[in-house]
């Protein structure tokens, strides 16, 4: 488990394919290879940015100041995929990632389709509170 370099990027896409079919999310607004290759580089060059990667899984997300209150250090995760045991170790590792770089608050998600309540539970056993849903309609 390792900062993600430049070297990694086809990798976490092609794990990144596989957790948006699973998850449902290439049924909205498609899977673009190139896109995610552009995000992922963002991610890795941006001093807020967060993809971390394993041989089996990936974490990645973004640090800003809360718009409420630009006092406040927030950070978001973008997505979060294991098909391996380490899971936990990535998000623990994303969270000390976030502190590193002034984060005071973390926020996670869960696909709809991705066992919500069972996910929303362990959430909650780590530490985190249930802040809002969200959801997504064509224009």
């Amino acid at each position: 488990m390792r900062d993600a370099t430049k070297a990694d990027i086809p990798h976490i896409v092609d794990l990144g394919e596989r957790m948006a079919a699973r998850a449902g999310l290439d049924a909205h607004v498609g899977y673009d290879r190139d896109s995610v290759a552009q995000t992922l580089g963002h991610l890795i060059d941006s001093p807020d940015g967060i993809l971390i990667c394993s041989e089996t899984g990936m974490i990645g997300g973004l640090c800003h100041p809360h718009p409420f209150n630009l006092g406040v250090k927030v950070g978001q995760e973008l997505f979060w995929y294991s098909e391996g045991d380490d899971g936990l170790a990535l998000l623990e590792a994303c969270e000390a990632k976030a502190r590193e770089l002034g984060a005071q608050y973390w926020t996670m998600i869960c696909e709809e389709t991705m066992r919500p309540k069972a996910v929303g539970r362990l959430y909650q056993r780590r530490g985190y509170r249930l802040l809002e849903h969200s959801y997504i309609k064509g224009l």
